[in-house]
């Protein structure tokens, strides 16, 4: 019996400390969950901001290579398979492709090996 006196003063001594700082657990309640909520978007999206910081460096470079007239030169362009935005690709295109081992999709056309002069 004394054991079930002494636990039901400590929950009455914690829940009228819960009751005196309502306003206090509530706010650190909510900041907790915002900070979940950042850490969880910060890492979800994280990759994606990594793939944007790339790009933009990679056009910076090429934008001051092509203002500054740099020595021009050429160079072979690997055959591959190039997404199209509208329509599809020509018959002869599905051909080399099929030749090549290539299976297009719909919105697919097959870019063949060149040298490219800059």
């Amino acid at each position: 019996m004394k054991s079930i006196t002494c636990f039901k003063k400590k929950s009455e001594k914690v829940s009228s400390w819960i009751k005196q700082h309502k306003k206090e657990i509530s706010i650190s309640s909510g900041v907790l969950v915002l900070t979940g909520i950042g850490i969880v978007i910060g890492l979800r999206f994280k990759s994606q901001t990594k793939l944007l910081s790339s790009a933009r460096e990679t056009t910076t470079v090429i934008n001051d290579f092509v203002s500054k007239g740099t020595p021009k030169s050429s160079h072979i362009r690997r055959e591959h398979i190039r997404t199209l935005l509208k329509g599809t690709a020509s018959p002869q295109k599905r051909i080399e492709a099929a030749e090549k081992g290539f299976k297009l999709l719909y919105n697919e056309t097959f870019v063949k090996e060149t040298i490219v002069k800059a």
